[in-house]
């Protein structure tokens, strides 16, 4: 089995809205999950995205279907968030559930948020 990508995301504000994607558009983040050598998506997956702190405090997490949509043909967005956790910094990992029940952990990184002034 393959070890998880790193994807770490650009520094927050609390209360501010969160905006993943590469230039900071509100269009969300867009990845596509597809077989090794295919060009064929994988579609009805299960995502989700957990925010923790090193201490196992789960600050924000997010799933298909609420904050990550299904575009279709193994496209998914991450959309656009309030940012509500305290500041500090998160560990992030994507946990994808296949069909067949099948759990891997395909992304990792790390988030920062600051406090509002």
């Amino acid at each position: 089995m393959a070890l998880p990508k790193t994807y770490n995301f650009k520094e927050q504000y609390r209360g501010d809205t969160f905006y993943p994607s590469v230039d900071g558009s509100p269009s969300g983040l867009l990845f596509r999950l597809k077989e090794k050598d295919s060009d064929s998506g994988f579609d009805g997956l299960d995502i989700i995205i957990r925010f923790k702190t090193q201490n196992g405090y789960v600050g924000k997490v997010i799933t298909t279907d609420d904050g990550i949509t299904r575009m279709g043909n193994g496209y998914y967005r991450i959309d656009s968030f309030k940012v509500t956790m305290d500041a500090g910094t998160y560990n992030q990992d994507w946990q994808i559930t296949f069909l067949g029940e099948n759990i891997i952990t395909g992304v990792r990184g790390v988030m920062k948020v600051n406090p509002d002034i």
